[in-house]
């Protein structure tokens, strides 16, 4: 069984719990606002104003940060970065806990779904750090999950991360939250995350064991997520790469 559009649907997204860049790096240069509106300028200033607080996290992860930045380099990563993510850097989001995508409303461009919110099942974030780059692993598109799984074992070894540092596809609302936050804060919430016609897929089960994916759907900017078999090597499915850290208090 293949992607169905008829498993589709979506979840909510709440615009307080942002991930928050951590990019408190060398070559941070404050960006222009000029142009945004008074929305969107109060939301990317919350953000700005608290860059600062992630320094203590950054070196206490500095391992797995380089470790983060040499992915990126296998990715070829250097082009069209938000002003948050300079050349070779990844983007590090901080996750608040208990976020959920299970809001039926529409927010943020997320298309609902009845029938996906009544089929998945899955627990609130944590507190966390999460290392995450806006693409696709290269090439892991149109294959199942047992040879996704050993590319992104094969890239943990490649990369160097600390042993027990273990990455996975990202769970539906980890993704979903990621995405959300890049664009808000790249100021294009249309830009299609994975591309148009493409999707990923998820740690996330719904009840009958297919694998929940999320996509382009109709390329104007909606999320949505579909159902898949871990054996089907799916037309276009990838998978990300994320690497969940615990927020240390601080």
């Amino acid at each position: 069984m293949g992607i169905s559009s008829g498993s589709g649907g979506g979840r909510g997204f709440d615009p307080d719990n942002l991930p928050v860049p951590t990019d408190v790096l060398r070559d941070y240069q404050k960006p222009d606002y000029s142009h945004l509106n008074a929305v969107d300028l109060k939301a990317r200033m919350r953000v700005v104003e608290r860059i600062g607080d992630f320094s203590p996290i950054l070196d206490l992860y500095r391992a797995e940060v380089d470790a983060w930045r040499r992915y990126a380099d296998t990715l070829g990563y250097f082009e069209d970065l938000a002003w948050m993510v300079p050349p070779g850097l990844t983007l590090d989001g901080a996750i608040k806990a208990g976020l959920f995508t299970k809001n039926p409303e529409k927010k943020g461009g997320i298309q609902t779904g009845e029938e996906m919110l009544a089929l998945v099942q899955e627990p609130p974030t944590t507190d966390s750090i999460v290392l995450w780059i806006p693409q696709m692993i290269d090439n892991s598109d149109s294959k199942d999950v047992a040879t996704q799984q050993r590319m992104i074992g094969g890239l943990t070894q490649q990369v160097g991360l600390p042993a027990g540092r273990t990455p996975s596809f990202g769970s539906a609302t980890l993704l979903t939250n990621l995405i959300l936050g890049y664009r808000r804060e790249t100021g294009n919430m249309e830009e299609n995350m994975p591309p148009k016609g493409k999707f990923v897929r998820t740690d996330t089960l719904d009840k009958d064991g297919h694998r929940v994916c999320i996509g382009g759907g109709s390329g104007n900017g909606n999320i949505w997520f579909v159902g898949d078999r871990d054996d089907q090597a799916t037309f276009g499915l990838g998978c990300y790469m994320t690497l969940t850290l615990p927020r240390p208090k601080i």
